[in-house]
């Protein structure tokens, strides 16, 4: 860099970004004692206007042939642009291109690194297909939209709203006992009944949903998704639009007739 006194001299350690600093001596102590042979791997680095650039940097030993001892090689290439598009990717496929909720994928990653209570609430929309074949399907994107904005008014702030695809959604909870479930999904039942306006029609869709409870934290989504949708299964069938809480009998009987009926 230069400076009014001309040329400064700058270090590795002055070009890497602060939160990796501490990492760079050890790194060439280890390779000037032999240690490594080489290292390769992307940090952060400051540009001289103080933007933070990605690199990959391989470091290797190399040894003069011609007796002037040993020196290090250094090559990095930048992968701003990389990392930046990666980053943005998974932004993506964290959420949902068309109701900004989240998905399925981040649904799974929450119930990873969470070991608390919970409990998770399914919602399926109904007769969007039939709305679709009927109105077009830019109706029912419509109706998607307007259907996660009330899931959004109906939940808690602590509560995370996923659309799980088609016209499914879902909703985790932190909740001990289902009672913070079954209030939940009260809202999601009532905000859901009623008619949306789209393109000045009026147009009632309503919901089937079901819930069920992880009191340890430990069952991870598919175990979950698969006792919530057998409660909405069986709720449905009963014609209700806010039971919620699949009980273990529920569970035996559920699975009793779903075995009948494959028969």
């Amino acid at each position: 860099g230069h400076s009014s006194a001309g040329l400064t001299q700058l270090t590795f350690e002055d070009i890497s970004h602060p939160e990796d600093r501490d990492s760079v001596r050890p790194l060439f102590e280890a390779l000037l004692a032999g240690e490594l042979e080489s290292h390769d791997t992307v940090r952060r680095y400051l540009r001289s206007d103080g933007s933070v650039m990605f690199a990959r940097r391989v470091l290797a030993m190399g040894d003069d042939t011609d007796g002037r001892g040993q020196y290090i090689l250094l090559q990095m290439e930048d992968v701003t642009g990389e990392r930046l598009a990666r980053a943005e990717l998974r932004e993506r496929q964290l959420r949902d291109s068309l109701t900004g909720l989240a998905t399925r994928e981040s649904l799974a990653y929450e119930l990873t690194i969470s070991t608390m209570p919970r409990s998770l609430v399914v919602v399926e929309l109904r007769d969007l297909s039939r709305l679709n074949g009927v109105l077009g399907p830019s109706y029912g994107d419509q109706i998607l939209v307007q259907a996660a904005e009330r899931l959004g008014l109906c939940s808690r702030e602590t509560d995370l709203v996923v659309r799980l695809g088609g016209s499914e959604f879902a909703i985790l909870l932190d909740d001990v006992d289902g009672s913070a479930a079954e209030l939940v999904a009260q809202r999601a039942a009532a905000e859901l009944s009623e008619p949306m306006i789209i393109n000045k029609t009026s147009v009632r869709v309503g919901a089937s949903i079901g819930s069920t409870i992880d009191p340890a934290g430990t069952e991870q989504l598919e175990a979950l998704l698969q006792q919530a949708d057998l409660a909405l299964r069986i709720n449905k069938g009963a014609g209700e639009h806010s039971g919620t809480s699949l009980e273990p009998t529920m569970l035996d009987c559920g699975r009793r007739e779903l075995l009948l009926k494959r028969d």
